[in-house]
């Protein structure tokens, strides 16, 4: 339940940071407040400033500045403090929401526990229990023991139980020559499938779980342990002696030993149930048994808290590969653009109808899927109509598109403005050709790229298989 929350709480963060980074118009209104303390921030912290790589940073953001409407390097870093802003309002949000639903102290109440079935092993729950009149909180571990066994798993429960004694009976004391903490009468054995009934002679020494409760004189008493091992039908006994000295418990310890005791007790009394039923008193005090869950309101916050530092980095590596998604495609649509520009040159054209003829027919036939080297032409064209010399547009042009062909071209034709068109269109043909042999290199290493990437989903692949066909193998032995 609570990690289904949790996975609810992020899927829902990440939902309303994505609706919030593509919102537009009225919608981005509510995001006003997060904008303008993200603002605020940048302009403040300096963040701009702090870091490694910032160099590369600004390039990619120059590169996208057309594409992505990032006006300046502090816009930038005010939409990414803007997104951590809103994932930490939402998320506190919805810790808010969480400690209101979740009113309770954080410890689920248990009267009963879950018996394992047949064949299963003894399931083991750690709990705290609640004295009547204490705020302390006691832990025990409880073991709750399976159905039943066959006849040879309990001759062998037997042997483990007898061999476990031995080991667990002196508790903490060094041996049974000299106990002084309490003996470890331990109420079942080999993980739970054998019942233990102890008999202390004589008595009023040593109560049935292991405390010193009698007087006993400094020289010692020397008592009797009788221990009767019962696995469903069948029984063995263990016997052994033990010289007890006076005891050194509190009443913590004692009341320790009942709640165990209590517990075993319990545990027997259910054995043929589903269900164990846990002591609702011991040592005539109430006692409250409750199990630690986990502290919804508090997990969401620190989830938040992580999903804001993840946004904030993540903007930076976003800049970065849709920068370079950008520079490859540039690359692969240089030799398209020179043959278009060629061959309208060579049909009597001048530079500039050529330029702005290929812009106009991306713009009248693009749909969706915008390209970065028509988008730039687009851009010097409307530098044209506003003024701006031919020349400069297309060495603007250039200039935009970062990569060495494009600048080399932009000066080109820049240039044979002053001494006309002639030879331009040989040139532009020569270059094309050239740059179709390393849009052909480009394209090999993105396939090798590819084959990179999927050779861990071929080992996962393998690593299956492998499972698959062992797996059955294995237990067939």
């Amino acid at each position: 339940m609570v990690v289904s929350l949790i996975i609810f709480a992020l899927l829902g963060i990440l939902g309303l940071v994505s609706a919030g980074e593509s919102a537009g118009g009225e919608k981005r209104k509510m995001l006003l407040p997060f904008w303008k303390m993200g603002v605020w921030t940048a302009r403040h912290t300096g963040l701009q400033k702090m870091g490694q790589g910032k160099d590369r940073l600004r390039y990619d953001l120059k590169a996208l500045e057309q594409e992505e409407g990032y006006v300046a390097e502090q816009q930038y870093y005010a939409r990414k403090l803007e997104t951590v802003f809103l994932v930490l309002f939402i998320g506190s949000g919805m810790a808010a929401f969480a400690a209101i639903a979740v009113q309770d102290t954080g410890n689920e109440v248990r009267d009963t526990l879950e018996r394992p079935a047949f064949g299963q092993s003894p399931a083991e729950e750690e709990l705290k229990a609640v004295a009547e009149g204490e705020k302390e909180t006691n832990s025990i571990f409880v073991t709750v023991t399976p159905r039943q066994l066959t006849d040879e798993e309990i001759k062998e429960a037997f042997l483990r139980a007898e061999e476990e004694i031995e080991e667990s009976l002196p508790g903490e004391n060094s041996s049974l020559d000299e106990v002084r903490g309490g003996l470890k009468l331990i109420k079942t054995a080999a993980e739970g499938t054998v019942e233990v009934d102890w008999t202390v002679t004589p008595f009023g020494i040593i109560d049935d779980g292991g405390a010193v409760t009698g007087e006993v004189s400094q020289e010692g008493e020397l008592v009797n342990l009788s221990a009767e091992l019962s696995c469903q039908d069948q029984k063995a006994e263990y016997k052994a002696f033990a010289r007890i000295y006076p005891p050194k418990l509190d009443e913590k310890g004692r009341f320790l030993a009942d709640m165990e005791e209590a517990v075993a007790k319990a545990d027997q009394e259910g054995i043929n149930e589903d269900i164990m039923v846990l002591p609702r008193e011991i040592s005539g005090r109430n006692v409250t048994w409750v199990e630690e869950k986990v502290p919804l309101p508090q997990m969401i916050c620190a989830f938040s808290l992580l999903a804001a530092v993840c946004m904030y980095f993540r903007k930076d590596s976003d800049i970065h590969k849709r920068a370079g998604l950008r520079r490859r495609q540039l690359i692969l649509d240089y030799p398209q653009m020179l043959f278009k520009m060629s061959m309208l040159l060579g049909a009597g054209l001048t530079i500039r109808e050529a330029f702005t003829k290929i812009a106009f027919e991306y713009r009248s036939s693009a749909g969706k899927d915008k390209r970065a080297v028509y988008e730039e032409m687009l851009y010097s064209c409307r530098e044209m109509q506003r003024g701006v010399a031919e020349a400069d547009a297309y060495e603007n042009f250039g200039r935009r598109c970062q990569e060495t062909c494009y600048v080399k071209l932009g000066a080109v034709l820049a240039q044979h403005l002053k001494k006309g068109s002639k030879g331009l269109g040989e040139f532009l043909e020569t270059e094309a050709i050239n740059a179709l042999e390393e849009r052909r290199q480009m394209v090999q290493k993105m396939g090798e790229e590819a084959g990179t990437k999927l050779l861990l989903p071929m080992m996962l692949m393998l690593i299956l298989v492998l499972v698959i066909l062992m797996v059955p193998a294995v237990m067939s032995f």
